[in-house]
């Protein structure tokens, strides 16, 4: 490669928004000026102490590094420290981490929700194999304000304390008609309760024998 073409590339790649070779830090300040709908692009949202995001960073650097430049001009690839920009996350519903979002240029969310992560299977996926896959909604076009730690505390705890309080609920009204049931049962007493039982059964069966005795009535 000639000396003449490096420069000829250094300033290619910053026109692309650096992400040729690199993967962009995006926060909400220049999330649209990066996404502007040129490209699809391939976001990482990691949060800052997790073990799982720290795994993934190598990868997702040479991953990045991996695009040629034809790629890069199709496809932009970033990363969201959800520790200083909750209100990104927020906005794309993102409550695990790392989460990979491939957000496409006519405007569309899609989630790698691979297990087993690697390079070619990142490529895979956000040069083409993301369409085979359900978009889980459209692209926002405004970001939510980031919101206090304490406010994402709650929030995460409300989900399973409004399950716990739904089984709570629903735990106490069995027990609520077992109590009626056991206090009808002892207020009746058994004897009474099995004649009670009995005297049921004996008026369905003479209902049920006077209905057949009328249908043959008719046939005759």
């Amino acid at each position: 490669m000639g000396a003449g073409r490096l420069p000829q590339l250094f300033w290619v790649s910053l026109a692309l928004g650096g992400a040729w070779g690199a993967s962009v830090r995006l926060d909400r300040e220049l999330w649209f000026d990066h996404l502007d709908g040129s490209r699809d692009w391939f976001v990482a949202f990691e949060q800052s102490g997790c073990p799982h995001c720290e795994r993934l960073r190598p990868m997702w650097a040479a991953f990045s590094n991996s695009l040629s430049l034809s790629e890069s001009s199709s496809l932009g690839v970033g990363s969201v420290n959800v520790s200083a920009e909750n209100g990104i996350a927020l906005t794309f519903g993102v409550e695990k981490f790392p989460t990979l979002l491939l957000i496409s240029a006519d405007g569309r969310v899609y989630e790698d929700t691979s297990r087993r992560r690697s390079i070619p299977g990142l490529r895979a996926f956000a040069l083409g194999g993301y369409k085979a896959t359900l978009s889980y909604m459209d692209a926002p076009t405004t970001l939510l304000d980031n919101v206090p730690v304490w406010w994402l505390i709650l929030r995460s705890l409300w989900k399973p304390l409004k399950t716990a309080l739904g089984l709570a609920l629903a735990i106490a009204a069995c027990i609520a008609g077992l109590i009626k049931w056991l206090a009808w049962y002892f207020e009746v007493g058994d004897d009474e309760l099995v004649s009670k039982v009995d005297e049921g059964a004996v008026a369905r069966i003479k209902a049920r024998r006077a209905k057949d005795t009328k249908m043959e009535t008719k046939v005759d």
